[in-house]
């Protein structure tokens, strides 16, 4: 059951199926198209039982984490880091969502890697909050795939993580360091 729960099924699953569709419809009229429709059903089934079993046989198959800084600084560009590794032992395309807090209004925030087999790969994005207070992260949800694309699994790594946001420290440190040399 927990493996269903993680079984997504891609768009080009159903392209295939409609495909099939139409050959199964045009086998009415032509005997020789019918069985070809026949055999490219047979065909997505064993492609789409492939794809499964590969995604979902490995354990501990995909390692990720969220680094994010102490604090926030306020109307700066903040680094936000995500490491990923793919223990599988095929190239991986991976789909991140991040939730990140509510405050940054970014609902449409995903990030598409592909990860060869056995590495590791670091990315980061930046976050630039306008208030002060504390921000939530969510989950770092990864959508997994093969080459085939058939099906993804997904993956959900780490809790909710807190981090508070000050003023800009950033932009004090900076005229900190000019009117320590007296460029300032």
């Amino acid at each position: 059951m927990k493996k269903l729960k993680a079984l997504y099924i891609n768009r080009s699953f159903y392209l295939y199926l409609a495909v099939i569709i139409t050959l199964f419809i045009f086998g009415f009229f032509f005997p020789i198209v019918y069985s070809i429709a026949w055999f490219s059903l047979t065909a997505l089934i064993i492609v789409t039982l492939t794809d499964f079993f590969l995604l979902f046989t490995a354990k501990n198959s995909l390692k990720a984490s969220r680094i994010l800084p102490e604090r926030l600084s306020n109307g700066d560009e903040n680094s936000i880091l995500i490491q990923l590794s793919n223990q599988y032992p095929f190239q991986i395309k991976a789909k991140i969502i991040d939730e990140i807090p509510f405050q940054f209004q970014k609902r449409d925030f995903v990030i598409t890697k592909k990860i060869e087999p056995k590495a590791s790969t670091d990315f980061a994005y930046n976050l630039r909050p306008t208030e002060r207070g504390v921000y939530s992260f969510g989950k770092l949800n990864i959508f997994v795939q093969t080459k085939i694309s058939i099906v993804s699994r997904k993956f959900e790594f780490e809790g909710e993580n807190q981090i508070a946001t000050y003023p800009s420290f950033l932009q004090l440190r900076k005229f900190e360091l000019l009117t320590i040399h007296n460029k300032l």
